[in-house]
């Protein structure tokens, strides 16, 4: 199991402070672990569906190593059929406060209809946090998720995916990182060099246990996600346009594209989805709304439906 620095339990218990700059070192012997699959019997409920596949999970695969003495390393479990196949790539990415065991149940659901499902953890700031220290903690957010998806791909041969095929999935700010992940892609390291060359930091946060490879995904499905919420005043310009999912539109003009949010959501309102879905579709993206009758979760069978068909589009 991955073993958690002193502050990164810090700001998951206090998310809305800075976060302490005390690092304990990991434990040599949590270094010398090795992720072992575990085989899960396939759920035919879950998704409503008839056939499904036995699914084997990897536990706690570390993909990102810390550049800063108070980031930490992140890791994520992965979900494959156990039938031989170039199954599509899926990459999914929790909302704030939240950790990747919180999804399992969807994860095991994608997987059983025949992909191979990232599950991701990453810490996820606040805006007003993140955008302090020259946005220190969007850049954070963005080099954790990039390394993700590098991840992913790579390794998707592995597990029996196909690195050809690669879906984005966020649910709350996940969805809102993963949007601006999947338009940006490779482009957001560029960015935040020139930024930091400009503004004199900050300084690359997170170092990828892949090196090298695309960030690039073919589909997005954001659920429930805040996607305005970095449409900031003209004193950010400059980190906005790194920032802020609608200043990508444009890039990466191939994504296909599906949200869904629930009508009732009184956590993140259906109109951050409206608004994104109606500015993909005037940016020429081919994009899909789908309102649930609902609050600030995902309807699983829906979901499930969905990112398969973006996967195997």
């Amino acid at each position: 199991m991955q073993k958690e620095t002193g502050s990164h339990q810090l700001r998951k218990l206090l998310p809305q402070v800075i976060r302490l700059t005390l690092v304990l070192p990991l434990l040599v012997a949590c270094g010398m672990l090795q992720p072992t699959p575990t085989s899960i019997p396939p759920t035919p409920t879950a998704t409503g569906s008839a056939i499904t596949l036995p699914v084997e999970v990897t536990k706690d695969v570390a993909y990102s190593t810390p550049l800063q003495p108070d980031v930490s390393e992140q890791r994520l479990d992965v979900y494959a059929p156990t039938e031989p196949g170039a199954w599509p790539v899926v990459v999914f990415l929790h909302g704030y406060h939240e950790e990747k065991e919180g999804h399992e149940k969807l994860s095991q659901a994608i997987a059983e209809q025949g992909a191979v499902v990232f599950t991701v953890d990453w810490f996820v700031w606040l805006p007003d946090l993140a955008a302090r220290e020259n946005g220190k903690g969007f850049r954070e957010m963005s080099e954790t998720v990039n390394c993700a998806t590098r991840f992913a791909r790579a390794t998707a041969p592995d597990y029996g995916g196909d690195p050809a095929r690669v879906t984005l999935v966020g649910f709350s700010a996940g969805a809102a990182m993963g949007a601006s992940v999947a338009l940006a892609g490779d482009h957001h390291d560029r960015l935040w060099e020139e930024f930091t060359s400009n503004q004199g930091g900050p300084p690359p946060q997170v170092g990828c246990v892949v090196s090298g490879g695309s960030a690039h995904v073919d589909a997005f499905m954001g659920i429930a996600g805040p996607y305005s919420i970095r449409r900031s005043e003209a004193k950010d310009q400059e980190l906005t346009a790194i920032t802020d999912v609608y200043a990508h539109l444009g890039e990466n003009p191939d994504l296909k594209v599906c949200l869904i949010h629930g009508e009732k959501d009184s956590t993140v309102r259906l109109e951050h989805s409206v608004e994104f879905n109606d500015a993909l579709a005037e940016a020429g993206y081919d994009t899909e709304l789908i309102p649930f009758d609902g609050g600030h979760y995902y309807p699983i069978q829906l979901t499930v439906r969905k990112v398969m068909e973006l996967a195997e589009d």
